[in-house]
């Protein structure tokens, strides 16, 4: 879970994302969240695929 929290907070910020969309830190904390939750859903979707 770290590493998909980390992965997803550090592309939120090399993209700017909270700053391209006037977000302030809950909702970037709730967006990251969220896209966490997808990349380790995703992850192993592909894990079980192959």
């Amino acid at each position: 879970m770290v590493v998909s929290f980390g992965s997803v907070l550090a592309l939120a910020f090399s993209f700017a994302a909270p700053e391209a969309f006037g977000a302030d830190s809950y909702q970037t904390a709730k967006a990251v969240s969220i896209g966490a939750v997808f990349a380790v859903v995703g992850a192993a979707t592909a894990d079980s695929v192959f």
